[in-house]
Parts: C-alpha cells; sequence; structure tokens
C-alpha cells in the first residue's frame, strides 16, 4: 500500500513539473530545473562519433579517430571537437558497437515478477554463452498476457570486460557517461535501457539547482510546503491503520498468505529447473558443434536464438557438414540458408546454414 502511494506521488510531483517547466521561459526553465539536451558517443569502427540529442532529435557533432597515440592526443581531440560546438559533457551517453551487445527475448510465468532480476541472471547462461557473473544487462517488460499467465520481456546484455573498457575509454576522452546502451534501435522503448552498474548511476536531484525567478520558486515553495503538511497528516492516519491491519492479519491471514507466497515461489522455482532440464544448455550446444565438426571445417561465425542455430563457416565440402549435424540427436532440419561461394584466398567453400535444436523430449 505504501509503495503504491508513493508511485501516485511521484507521478503527480512529475507532472506537476512538467507543466511548471512548459509555462516558464526557456531561459529561466533551464537554470531551474536543468538542459534536456545529452551527449551521445558511439563507440564503432576506430572512431567515436559524438551528436547532441535535444527533445527526441539527434545533431551529429563530428568523430574522433581512436588511433591516437596517446591518451592525451585523444582527451585533446574530444575537446576540441566539444569545445568547437559550445556543447557542454554534463550528460553524457555511450552507445557501444553492434558486436558486443546482445537483446534477447525472453518469456517467463508473470509469478517471476517479483524477482524478475534474479531470475533473468539466473537464465543468463541459457540465452546467452555468458553466465551471470560475466555480463552486464538491462531489461524492460514488453508484454503481458494474463491469460496465459506470462511475461514479454526484452532484455539488453553486454560483457563486464567490453562495458569496463569503453568506461575507461570514455574517461580517456574526458568524459564521465550517467548512461551506457547499444546502437541506436528504431523502435518503442528501445532507448530506456542502461548498462552502467547500478551503484555508478547518478542520483537525480529533487532540489532545484538555483534560485532565480522568484515568484515561481516562492510558488514552489508554498506549494510544497502546503501539499507537505497535508500528506503528513495522512500518512500518520495511514500509518495508524496499518498497524491496525497489521495487529488483524497476525491473528487471522498471516500463515494463509505466507503459504501461498511459498507456493508461487515452488512453482517459479519448479519451472525454472524444468525448463534448464529439458532445453539444451549453451555450453551442450557448442560441446555439440566442436565434438561433430572435424577441423578441416572452420566456424567463423555462430548464433541462436528461438531454438535454430545458424552457422557461418569455410569448408572443402559443406554438404558433409549438413550430413555431419543431421546425425546430431541435438540437431535437425538442417540446410544451407545461403548459395555455397568459393573463397579464392583460401581456396576453400564458404557456407551459411541453419539447423533447428530439438528438446530432449523430441519436439522443436
Amino acid at each position: 500500500m505504501l509503495f503504491d502511494n508513493e508511485r501516485r506521488l511521484s507521478r503527480f510531483f512529475n507532472w506537476w513539473f512538467g507543466e511548471l517547466r512548459d509555462c516558464l521561459p526557456d531561459a529561466i526553465s533551464g537554470v531551474l530545473f536543468g538542459t534536456a539536451e545529452r551527449l551521445e558517443v558511439a563507440l564503432d569502427s576506430g572512431e567515436a562519433r559524438f551528436a547532441l540529442r535535444s527533445n527526441g532529435d539527434a545533431r551529429s557533432l563530428g568523430s574522433v579517430s581512436l588511433d591516437a597515440k596517446s591518451s592525451k592526443a585523444l582527451e585533446k581531440a574530444a575537446r576540441k571537437l566539444l569545445r568547437r560546438d559550445g556543447t557542454s559533457s554534463g550528460h553524457v551517453t555511450l552507445r557501444l558497437p553492434v558486436d558486443q551487445v546482445l537483446r534477447p527475448n525472453v518469456e517467463l510465468p508473470i509469478a517471476a515478477a517479483e524477482n524478475l532480476r534474479e531470475v533473468l541472471a539466473f537464465e543468463m547462461d541459457r540465452h546467452t554463452p555468458f553466465s551471470s557473473d560475466e555480463v552486464l544487462f538491462d531489461f524492460r517488460v514488453t508484454a503481458s498476457d494474463a491469460e496465459l499467465q506470462r511475461l514479454s520481456i526484452e532484455l539488453l546484455i553486454a560483457r563486464k570486460r567490453d562495458v569496463e573498457e569503453a568506461l575507461a575509454l570514455a574517461g580517456t576522452m574526458g568524459l564521465s557517461p550517467d548512461r551506457i546502451i547499444g546502437p541506436a534501435v528504431d523502435a518503442p522503448g528501445a532507448e530506456t535501457f542502461n548498462l552502467l552498474p547500478k551503484a555508478e548511476q547518478p542520483r537525480p536531484s529533487r532540489v532545484v539547482p538555483h534560485l532565480v525567478a522568484a515568484m515561481a520558486v516562492v510558488t514552489l515553495v508554498l506549494a510544497g510546503v502546503t501539499l507537505g503538511m497535508w500528506f503528513e497528516r495522512k500518512q500518520k492516519t495511514l500509518e495508524r491503520f496499518e498497524a491496525r491491519v497489521a495487529e488483524l492479519r497476525a491473528t487471522t491471514g498471516e500463515t494463509g498468505r505466507l503459504e501461498e507466497k511459498v507456493a508461487r515461489l515452488l512453482a517459479v522455482s519448479g519451472y525454472l529447473v524444468e525448463e534448464k532440464r529439458r532445453r539444451p544448455q549453451m555450453v551442450e550446444i557448442l560441446d555439440e558443434l566442436t565434438r561433430r565438426l572435424p577441423d578441416e571445417h572452420w566456424l567463423i561465425s555462430y548464433s541462436f536464438r528461438n531454438g535454430t542455430v545458424q552457422l557461418a563457416g569455410y569448408s572443402d565440402d559443406p554438404s558433409s557438414v549438413l550430413g555431419l549435424l543431421e546425425q546430431s540427436e541435438i540437431f535437425s532440419e538442417a540446410r544451407f540458408a545461403a548459395p555455397v561461394t568459393l573463397d579464392p584466398r583460401i581456396g576453400k567453400e564458404r557456407f551459411n546454414m541453419v539447423a533447428t535444436v530439438a528438446r530432449e523430449d523430441g519436439a522443436q
């Protein structure tokens, strides 16, 4: 109950401050509430591309080569670019390269919502080649099906090592990112992630940074005091009611509520154990490929998504690779995903193929 009240208060004040900001001139609004501009630095292909984002629109500022001979030269180049455009580096978003992030979509029971981050960490080795302690991740719930009791969740995942290297590179350029995400994606909600560890994320300030526009400040303070006194009285009344409810619950329904919660947790635990038992692990799939493919077949890329593994590589006889996959108990329906081409540089044929990964019970 207290949590719901806090959320209502937070939504009210967010709406109130938003309306107040829209009513003030831009100059006063910028001083009171800060600027909405955000510097974006995208790392990719040996360069850092700088852009300034404001109100959903991005304006390119230029790029800095990451092949500088010294950290001082890299910092000097970045500062020169920002100084030329007169841009502040107060709020910085760091974008990782596309080959350093994963964006899987997973489904879980609605009962897992109470411990969603813990459940996703537990499931990490099933959706990526890494364990939970090797990666940083963030997530958002994209859909909830009350009838099927399922949650649809989108994940953004990157290795800790890659995030730490990107932060170190940003520090060399004199930047302190408060947000780390992947490349720009044209999809609703795709920009809401943040891979920066919670302990390192700056806490948004709730204090007005400067006291100007005397009438606006006086109005804000008086309204805050009035509402604060009203909420304080309501809070004390609410606390008395909650204390009484807690006493009654302890004598009447506490045991039943705890039993229901234990049953839900057991259901989630059983589901996760069963899922891990009947679905091949990422490590099992990689082990099967390693054992099945002789050394003369080369793999250059590998991906696993929605029960399908996609392979690309080189071989003297790509057709034999299909036969090797069909002999496996894990893979079925192996087929070429693109025409086989000869690479004259190495004298081998390049292939792209896909295969279905079967569960232990034989279903696809």
